[in-house]
């Protein structure tokens, strides 16, 4: 399945993923975001990091791949984006130690249909097609998601990668198997949008029944993963929420072993979809659920685009809640005076100044308004939602430099 000359280009650059993974430099990154996310770095010069996200297909464009089979090239795009990212953004970037292959796993759904309606224009956007109308005939139709794992698959992509290159680089699985647990977004599938505002008025006992089952759901599927022998701890430079790494001494080391529990692990909650909800109403459909599935995970990260500050006063009452999205529509000076020190502030600047036009002016006063805001915090800087970069991989290293200097200027 890999060719020789494929098997020639995976080892150089799984070489030199093992010789940076390993290197001082990442130590150093990896001891700070443990630091941050133990919550002994209030004060420390804030940690910095750039997700491209969406904006990879302008960079993928520029990388030399030269893979063609389907794991091939996928192993030599995960390994070449690890390390354009670490030769060019200059941001805390940790490469880790060793190479991770997924867990292949599918589900059968919940009994309907879940239809997007794209827009023609590519990336563009889309919208639900609701397949429940009536929640109190149409709840009958919904059944939890059953999983199937494939395990010749998953087996394959392991020991390819473990016969190709594992005497160089450590291959080990692991799958995140969802994003979030914040069920908006699920409710949004079933409903629709506008109807799911609706039906907080028109239809709330009906509501709080899909809401329930979607709990209830979650948690079914988390128990089959367990069960499967296929959930990793996700303690380490995987993405966490959307903020950073997952560093930390609270949660057990990842080992690539799978047999661990979610209470092991990060989790996210968002409900970026409800930020016209006043709080009252997120704490009526919304955060008594949350509440349940935050109780699921050793750790717990919350909120993403939306400004969830307005929110703190159900948040705050997970027991594990850790980190906390300072989102571009936040207000940083009230999130900092709420949050303290008792949370990591992942504060992400506006994704426009670097995505639309590079406006170095109105990076640098956001930066400037989160350094004096938060001084004193636990404060990580994440530039993220990323979709573009209109053509100029320049960027991202730009915008390093630019925050560098102003934490520079702060510390002088």
């Amino acid at each position: 399945m890999i060719t020789a000359g494929e098997r020639r280009i995976l080892r150089k650059l799984a070489g030199e993923s093992a010789e940076i993974g390993g290197s001082a430099l990442m130590d150093r990154r990896r001891k700070r975001w443990r630091r941050l996310n133990d919550l002994e770095a209030a004060g420390d010069e804030p940690l910095l990091l750039i997700y491209p996200e969406g904006s990879w297909r302008e960079i993928d464009r520029h990388l030399p791949l030269e893979c063609t089979g389907e794991i091939a090239r996928s192993f030599e795009l995960s390994l070449r984006r690890n390390l354009y990212h670490h030769h060019n953004f200059g941001d805390d970037f940790v490469i880790n130690g060793w190479f991770e292959t997924p867990y292949f796993v599918s589900d059968t759904g919940w009994g309907v249909e879940v239809v997007k309606r794209h827009s023609e224009v590519e990336t563009g956007s889309w919208k639900a097609v609701p397949p429940l109308k009536n929640l109190a005939e149409d709840l009958k139709k919904l059944h939890f998601r059953e999983l199937s794992y494939d395990r010749t698959l998953t087996s394959q992509w392991f020991e390819t990668a473990q016969e190709t290159f594992g005497d160089l680089l450590p291959v080990r699985r692991r799958s995140d198997f969802f994003w979030s647990a914040g069920l908006t977004r699920e409710v949004i599938d079933l409903v629709g949008l506008e109807e799911f505002m609706l039906l907080m008025f028109d239809d709330p006992a009906n509501l709080h029944r899909l809401m329930r089952f979607l709990t209830d759901d979650q948690r079914n599927y988390m128990r089959q993963l367990e069960k499967l022998g296929i959930v990793a701890t996700n303690n380490a430079a995987s993405h966490i929420g959307s903020g950073g790494p997952g560093f930390t001494s609270a949660l057990p080391e990842f080992d690539g072993s799978g047999r661990h529990t979610f209470r092991e692990r990060w989790g996210l909650l968002e409900s970026q979809e409800t930020v016209g909800v006043s709080p009252v109403m997120f704490g009526e459909f919304i955060w008594p659920y949350q509440k349940e599935l935050a109780a699921e995970f050793g750790l717990l990260y919350y909120g993403c685009c939306e400004a969830v500050e307005g929110r703190f006063e159900y948040i705050r009452q997970a027991e594990n809640l850790r980190a906390i999205s300072v989102s571009p529509w936040s207000d940083v000076r009230k999130c900092a005076g709420l949050y303290g020190t008792d949370y990591v502030l992942y504060r992400k600047p506006n994704p426009g100044h670097i995505c639309v036009e590079f406006c170095e002016d109105s990076i640098r006063a956001t930066i400037r308004e989160t350094l004096e805001a938060a001084a004193g915090c636990n404060l990580a800087i994440i530039a993220k939602d990323l979709h573009t970069v209109s053509g100029d991989l320049s960027r991202y290293g730009r915008w390093s430099r630019i925050v560098r200097e102003e934490i520079a200027a702060v510390s002088r």
